[in-house]
């Protein structure tokens, strides 16, 4: 008789069959109290788990084999394959449950082959681990019973791993199943959860001899398959006994624990345990207490070590709440008592504009300051409910990509979006952080967007302009949120001010920052012959605030219409005529997105422009060597009586050789009204700052042509007209100057020819060396006509050279009634020795003026005193005169 068995003790053991019992009795020979003695205390300390069948019953149903059941036969107590229609293979399979975690597995069975085995006549059985009679076999052992040749043919086990790879191969002797009959009886044992040993006997006996060890092979088959390989005259020659497959481990002794316990919404929870529980007990509504004021549990169904609980009443959200378990009783009757758990009910609810928002990222972590080398994004749960972000998608300029499923989003929590590979590294931080394909973010500007459903729960279009900060924009650093009311506004962001780039998981180091207090106003006026007016504002405006009401003209023209062109240009039409000047006002009712306001209404003189010609606007003054961190800048002045629009005018040095920094062409729309400085420089912001008394307003920001340190040449072109032309040098300078460095040239006098070099002098050291956007610091009056026959004059008798502006050189004017006058000037001290020799000779124009710095001829500062200066005159017809004049240097 065959018997199968599955249970909890070695009871199972010992309800064998008659056979298989005797012969334990007969080995072991115990007296009936010995034996009884130690079938109780195995039934206390082990459980176990066999599947057996000698085939003694004559039939393939106790236990239930499956498979190709026609081409085998039970017959004198023995597995026979017999296939009439002779066609392999033949395979049988059978269920053989085992202790998983058993403390010894052992797997044994007779294969009786009555040929010599060959490649196509063999047997091979396969121990399946969670497999069945049509699996592949993944994880388990393969055994191979001959199959090779017959000098060769051995007992072969081949064990895998839960992924499928080999893990190793334990061989009998080469050749030990190489004759006819082909005879083993093997025996396969795993202890320690992972050593196994084989064990044959080639005469089909149970005196077994080991045929090898594998260690680290931790898998617990639960299912026997035999294949049968053969030719036609071998489909009645295989035969087969007593397979037996045990499992063995200590008894049950511990109290069910509680695994887990679970909140599944406000009114049902579920209990995991660690096995399997008393069904009775655990359904008993009495058995449970919770701590909730009014909540009871009102049902509780139980599916083995699960248990799941139905309240009468919701769990209160967010707040703790205790629950214990009475009793717990496992099958083997060990009981747990008051098993308790803390709980909480957290509601979870969708995403919306109203609960999540964009708090901070990282577009440029080169290079690190701090955090990981990693673009991320950081969402922050603005709500008072936990959010759950399944389906919530983020987009960079593309198709948003999904962001996979997690916890969810806790009230007042952040989470960080970013790589796959280096969320481990956020959540070391103590960040929450979701990895994934996380869109790539442009360093210099982009557009995030967050997606749910339908709904666009947010998207900002950051630009570099966004750090707010010029020393953290080149990388390393994260744009922050400072909590500003208009979260798409660049005055709500800054860069992190924290000392690792950045913030990502917790409160933003800007929150609360006051990044933008500065109003908004016009940077560009264009208009155009037919009237109508271009306002370029210096940010962006939100154009719902535009009206034609916030715009008017004097002197009769009025505002007609009004278009939106973007963010920053309206383009209005207006009455406005050719010849008159007009002022445009514009009310101080509209405001940037960070909420500020212009003080007051911001008014602008207009005209249509006119055409510029030779002389009408002269170059003022300029900066060609500037200080480090700085810029060159142009000073332009316009002379005329006419408007101009200096938008596509050209700068050009003629004197470079370069093919690529030569030139510039003005991209600026600016209207130039009569009168009025403009100071071309491509860093206005340092001119502001390092200037005194800058008017902003006045600064264009404008590229200019490569103005080499020592000298060169700057032209102003409008139309192919060169309005002004200056061939500009250090020699230029005061010869006082040590260091020209920021210093600029200024001109003396406006209608003083440009390339006169007697025109242009160092700008005041108490002026910081430069008067951009105001009229110089060495700036003259017009000589005047002199009654007396003498060619020169003292413009200023007394002159002091100490850098404050006032009356910094002195200044010779001269008028001679004919062209080609030579003259040489030496100047002289009190006591009459030679100090300076101003010119050795020079060359005359009609009128003009030479000056003197104050310095002697070694370059230093002379002495404040009395000075002759002895002028030397010689006409073109060969005559001689002498002139002398009195000056005084003043401290």
């Amino acid at each position: 008789m065959t018997v199968v068995t599955r249970s909890k003790s070695l009871r199972s053991i010992v309800r064998l069959d008659a056979k298989r019992l005797n012969h334990y009795l007969s080995a072991m020979k115990p007296t009936l109290l010995s034996l009884a003695l130690l079938v109780s205390v195995l039934c206390t300390c082990v459980r176990a788990q066999t599947t057996a069948d000698d085939f003694s019953d004559g039939d393939l149903l106790n236990p239930t084999w499956s498979g190709n059941l026609d081409k085998f036969t039970v017959t004198d107590g023995r597995l026979r394959l017999l296939d009439a229609s002779q066609e392999d293979p033949a395979v049988l399979g059978l269920a053989t449950p085992v202790v998983a975690n058993a403390s010894e597995l052992s797997y044994s069975f007779l294969v009786d082959m009555d040929f010599a085995p060959s490649t196509s006549n063999f047997a091979a059985i396969e121990l399946l681990q969670g497999g069945g009679i049509e699996d592949e076999l993944t994880t388990g052992i393969s055994l191979r019973i001959g199959g090779t040749s017959g000098s060769v043919d051995s007992l072969r086990a081949t064990f895998y791993g839960d992924d499928g790879s080999e893990i190793g191969e334990i061989s009998g002797p080469a050749g030990a199943l190489g004759a006819s009959p082909a005879i083993v009886r093997f025996r396969l044992i795993r202890r320690n959860a992972g050593d196994w040993t084989l064990e044959a006997d080639y005469t089909g006996g149970t005196n077994f001899s080991l045929q090898g060890q594998l260690s680290g092979a931790a898998i617990a088959p639960d299912f026997f398959r035999l294949t049968c390989n053969y030719t036609s005259t071998r489909s009645d020659k295989f035969s087969f006994d007593d397979l037996e497959v045990t499992s063995m481990a200590e008894a049950d002794r511990v109290a069910p624990e509680l695994s887990d316990a679970t909140v599944i919404d406000e009114r049902n929870i579920e209990l995991l345990f660690n096995e399997p529980v008393d069904a009775a007990i655990m359904r008993a509504v009495t058995n449970y207490n919770l701590s909730a004021s009014g909540v009871s549990v009102s049902n509780a169904a139980v599916n083995g070590g699960q248990v799941l609980l139905a309240l009468d009443a919701d769990l209160p959200n967010g707040v703790d709440v205790d629950l214990t378990v009475l009793r717990a009783v496992d099958a083997s009757g060990n009981e747990a008592n008051n098993l308790q758990r803390t709980l909480r009910f957290v509601r979870v609810v969708r995403p919306s504009a109203d609960n999540l928002r964009i708090t901070e990222f990282m577009a440029d972590p080169t290079p690190v300051v701090g955090l990981p080398n990693v673009e991320y994004v950081e969402l922050f749960n603005s709500g008072d409910e936990a959010l759950d972000l399944s389906g919530l998608m983020i987009g960079s300029g593309g198709s948003p990509v999904a962001i996979p499923a997690t916890e969810p989003l806790p009230a007042g929590g952040y989470v960080v979006l970013t790589r796959v590979d280096e969320a481990d590294a956020f959540r070391a931080l103590g960040a929450q952080a979701i990895g994934f394909g996380l869109p790539t973010l442009t360093n210099s500007g982009d557009v995030i967007t967050l997606v749910f459903g339908e709904e666009t729960i947010q998207e900002i279009t950051y630009t570099i302009a966004w750090y707010n900060d010029t020393e953290r924009n080149a990388g390393g650093y994260s744009i922050e949120y400072t909590g500003g009311a208009d979260a798409g506004c660049s005055a709500s962001w800054r860069a992190s001010l924290d000392a690792s780039g950045g913030t990502p998981g917790r409160a933003n180091s800007v929150d609360g920052l006051t990044v933008d207090n500065t109003a908004p106003g016009i940077s560009e006026v264009d208009l155009n012959d037919s009237g109508e007016l271009t306002l370029v504002f210096d940010e962006n405006l939100d154009a719902a605030q535009f009206d034609p009401g916030l715009f008017s003209l004097d002197n009769g023209a009025s505002v007609t219409g009004l278009t939106v062109v973007d963010e920053t240009t309206v383009v209005l039409t207006t009455t406005i005529e050719a010849g008159i000047i007009y002022t445009l006002t514009v009310l101080p009712d509209f405001s940037d997105c960070a909420g500020n306001f212009p003080a007051a209404a911001l008014t602008f003189p207009l005209a249509i422009p006119g055409v510029p010609e030779a002389g009408d606007v002269v170059i003022n003054e300029l900066l060609f060597n500037p200080a480090s961190g700085g810029s060159d800048y142009l000073e332009l002045f316009n002379c005329s009586d006419k408007v101009f629009q200096i938008r596509d005018w050209v700068l050009q040095n003629t004197l470079s050789t370069s093919t690529t920094s030569a030139e510039r062409t003005v991209s600026v729309s600016r209207l130039f009204l009569p009168g009025d400085y403009l100071v071309l420089t491509a860093n206005p912001d340092f001119v502001a700052e390092n200037y005194l008394m800058v008017d902003t307003t006045l600064l264009v920001d404008q590229t200019l042509p490569s103005l080499p340190d020592d000298e060169g040449n700057i032209s102003v072109i409008a139309g192919g007209v060169v309005l002004d032309a200056f061939d500009y040098s250090d020699e230029l300078h005061s010869g006082l100057l040590s260091n020209d460095d920021g210093v600029a040239l200024e001109r003396l006098r406006k209608t003083t020819a440009t390339q006169d070099a007697n025109n242009w002098f160092t700008a005041a050291q108490a002026e910081n060396f430069g008067t951009p956007t105001r009229e110089n610091s060495q700036a003259r009056e017009l000589i005047i006509d002199r009654e007396d026959d003498d060619v020169f004059s003292v413009v200023n008798p007394t002159f002091s050279p100490d850098g404050d502006g006032n009356e910094e050189l002195l200044e010779l004017a001269y008028q001679t009634e004919s062209p080609g006058f030579l003259a040489r000037v030496r100047i002289f001290d009190a006591q009459g020795r030679l100090i300076r020799t101003l010119r050795r000779i020079e060359l005359l124009g009609t009128d003009g003026t030479l000056n003197w710095d104050g310095s002697d001829d070694d370059g230093q500062r002379a002495r404040a005193g009395l000075y002759v200066l002895y002028v030397e005159l010689f006409n073109p017809n060969g005559e001689t005169r002498e002139e002398k004049l009195v000056a005084v240097l003043a401290l």
